[in-house]
């Protein structure tokens, strides 16, 4: 089994701790462009659903002549989201 080298406590404590400050500075940031910008999330949330829309339809378009799906399914993602 390989061992790794040992990491200093104070050392490893003080990594922990600038990689906390640094996701709590990037919340801060996330929840300011979010009041800034409301449209921002429906954007994005948007665009990584035609990205998935990309990737399902290449995915059955490979798959589904080789033989490995026997059908030809309909795209998950395009129906309507559902609210919550």
């Amino acid at each position: 089994m390989e061992q790794y080298p040992r990491v200093e406590i104070e050392f490893y404590n003080y990594q922990v701790s600038l990689v906390k400050g640094e996701l709590t500075r990037l919340q801060e940031e996330i929840v300011q462009l979010q009041s800034e910008y409301p449209n921002l999330i429906t954007f994005i949330t948007d665009q990584f659903r035609e990205e998935l829309l990309a990737i399902e339809a290449d995915t059955y378009a490979e798959f589904v002549p080789t033989g490995r799906l026997n059908k030809e399914l309909s795209l998950s993602l395009d129906q309507e989201p559902v609210e919550f």
